[in-house]
C-alpha cells in the first residue's frame, strides 16, 4: 500500500470517527432530553397525585372534625343518661319504702276521714289557710 493511501485510509477513518462521535453526542443529548421531559412529566403526575391526596386530607380531617363532636355530643348523653340509670337504680332500692309511705297515707287519710268525716277534713284545710 502506498503512504497515500494509508493517509486517505487514515482520513476517512478520522472522518468516520468524528461522525460517529457527532452522532453519539447527538443521540447522548436527545436521550438526556427525552429523560428530562419524562422527568417533568411524572414530577407534574405526582403534583397532581399529591395534591388529590392533598385534598382527600383535608376532607377526611374536616370529616374527622366533624364525627369527633358529633361524638363528644353523644358521650354527653350517655353520661346524663348513665346518671339516669344509676339514680333509677338508687329508686328501686328505695321503693319498698315509698310504697310503704303511700300506703301509711292512705291509712291516715281513711282512719282520719273514719274519725272526723269530710266535713271535719274540710275544715281542717280552711283553717291551715
Amino acid at each position: 500500500m502506498s503512504e497515500e493511501a494509508i493517509l486517505h485510509a487514515l482520513s476517512t477513518i478520522k472522518e468516520a470517527n468524528n461522525k460517529a462521535h457527532d452522532d453519539l453526542r447527538e443521540f447522548i443529548r436527545g436521550g438526556i432530553k427525552g429523560i428530562h421531559l419524562e422527568m417533568a412529566a411524572n414530577s407534574e403526575v405526582t403534583n397532581k397525585n399529591i395534591e388529590v391526596l392533598s385534598d382527600r386530607q383535608a376532607a377526611q380531617n374536616s370529616n374527622v372534625a366533624k364525627l369527633q363532636e358529633e361524638s363528644d355530643k353523644r358521650k354527653c348523653a350517655v353520661d346524663d343518661f348513665r346518671r339516669l340509670e344509676k339514680r333509677m337504680k338508687d329508686y328501686r332500692k328505695k321503693w319498698p319504702y315509698l310504697a310503704a309511705g303511700a300506703v301509711g297515707f292512705v291509712l291516715a287519710v281513711v282512719i282520719l276521714y273514719d274519725a272526723i268525716g269530710i266535713n271535719g277534713i274540710i275544715d281542717i284545710f280552711k283553717s291551715v289557710k
